[in-house]
């Protein structure tokens, strides 16, 4: 149907002729990310965003989106539909846009709201949500959001496709935690989701941390991040909170004295060093554990995801094109820890030639474009 709009009906959003309304959480959703699961998933206490007192402040992906909707509701091109706050007020108006001038992102019992903002950034940063409220029960347009903010566009959200291509469980040694959870996040490289989704971080780790607690992965790790790996109990890792990557740190990470896990941010193997994933007690500034590892061969079998793994020590030669440029990826992180040069320092076909050398698994090919395009990517990553 050629005139079809997404509309939010108050539990989902779909396709329809029908003009509808949404809530700002919705609405700011669906700016960020143009994907129906967020955006249906998404809820009042997801975001806290406020307009920016400085138009070139650098701001998270839900300002950014919040300046982008809230411009547009001032101009009139998206329509903005409330209840004036007061006694006696109960009627619905669409508020004219002359009257959002001061104001801010606000939460009413549950409900988007509008709320007055104070005369200083810092004295508005600290305000309740629900303080100075000027219109409750906020709703926007749906056939304006959706006439702006097209499906087709370019995200505000940094999803899977910034963060890159999930590591796979081959061969017979240990990979970091946090890349296994990432192996199973992205059901082997083939589901893409926004990183701050954390209901997919959430049924990744659970599904993980249940198999470590029943002594089906094993982990090892370095004993309050010092030493060699030794074994770490699985018993460890029993009803500890995760801070999950991407998302918002957890207050019992930084309140109480309450076991958690801190992932690393999956970064490249030059960094792993410095930012891994480690076992901490809030408070204790010695982790339990650093440098968590899982061992591949547990995770290859829980989670095969129908991918062809390595299971032996013998290189094995990559047949695909995406395993390919994996493996060049991993290759350059190991002979170019800061990144790879210029072609005037570091010749590409000279690169070649090496790379064929020392990499069996390339099966003695390797093109100037798969190596430009891994180059690029990890390039780009640690610049990150």
């Amino acid at each position: 149907m050629a005139n079809e709009k997404m509309i939010y009906t108050g539990a989902e959003v779909h396709l329809s002729n029908e003009e509808q309304r949404w809530p700002l959480h919705t609405a700011l959703a669906w700016v960020m990310t143009r994907d129906k699961r967020f955006t249906n998933q998404a809820g009042i206490d997801d975001f806290s965003p406020y307009v920016p007192w400085d138009e070139f402040e650098e701001l998270r992906e839900s300002r950014q989106a919040w300046r982008l909707l809230f411009n547009d509701m001032k101009s009139g091109h998206v329509p903005v539909f409330g209840i004036r706050w007061g006694k006696n007020a109960a009627e619905e108006i669409e508020i004219p846009p002359k009257e959002l001038e001061g104001l801010d992102w606000g939460e009413h019992n549950g409900t988007s709201a509008l709320r007055i903002r104070a005369a200083t950034q810092d004295e508005d940063e600290h305000l309740s949500l629900d303080t100075n409220l000027k219109f409750v029960n906020v709703q926007v347009s749906s056939n304006a959001m959706v006439m702006c903010y097209l499906q087709q566009d370019q995200p505000i959200a940094f999803s899977t496709t910034q963060i890159g291509i999930a590591e796979r469980p081959d061969g017979p040694d240990y990979m970091a935690l946090s890349a296994a959870a990432y192996w199973i996040a992205t059901e082997g490289g083939t589901f893409r989701f926004f990183a701050r989704d954390e209901a997919v971080w959430k049924s990744a780790y659970k599904a993980l941390l249940t198999q470590i607690v029943g002594g089906n992965v094993k982990v090892v790790g370095r004993i309050e991040g010092v030493g060699f790996p030794k074994a770490v109990e699985g018993s460890d890792f029993s009803g500890i909170a995760v801070n999950y990557p991407y998302t918002e740190t957890r207050d019992d990470s930084i309140f109480g004295d309450l076991p958690y896990l801190e992932p690393g941010q999956l970064v490249t193997t030059a960094d792993w060093q410095r930012d891994n994933d480690s076992l901490r007690f809030t408070g204790v500034r010695i982790p339990v554990a650093t440098h968590l590892q899982v061992s591949r061969p547990d995770i290859a079998r829980l989670w095969p995801f129908g991918a062809v793994l390595e299971k032996t020590t013998e290189p094995q030669r990559v047949r695909s094109s995406q395993g390919k440029y994996l493996a060049v990826v991993k290759r350059l992180e190991e002979i170019y820890p800061k990144g790879v040069p210029s072609p005037p320092e570091a010749p590409r076909k000279a690169m070649i030639r090496h790379l064929l050398e020392t990499t069996p698994a390339l099966g003695g090919k390797l093109d100037e474009q798969t190596l430009q395009k891994a180059i690029d990517y990890y390039n780009e990553r640690l610049s990150k």
